[in-house]
């Protein structure tokens, strides 16, 4: 994924995972034992969870940001360009 990223590709992560779990599971899959720590978020330009597929991709889907300290989904929808970093709620 750095790979891809480093050549100029966009990566996705879109999943009908809530982000607890997305969370969890991306941690033990890419918690490499190196020196480099990096946040397994860092691999993707976007992540979106919940995005109740295949809907996400016909429908006009509202995004929410998730607020990963709290674990929730900010009130109101997401207007503006998505941030690399952020999490999205579908």
């Amino acid at each position: 994924m750095a790979e891809i990223r480093q050549n100029g590709a966009k990566t996705v992560l879109i999943t009908n995972s809530g982000y607890e779990y997305t969370d969890k599971i991306m941690e033990y899959l890419l918690d490499f034992p190196t020196d480099e720590k990096r946040h397994w978020t860092s691999y993707w330009d976007c992540v979106v969870v919940d995005a109740k597929k295949p809907l996400f991709f016909e429908d006009n889907t509202i995004l929410r940001r998730v607020d990963t300290s709290t674990k929730v989904q900010t009130i109101g929808h997401h207007m503006g360009p998505i941030k690399s970093g952020e999490i999205y709620s579908g």
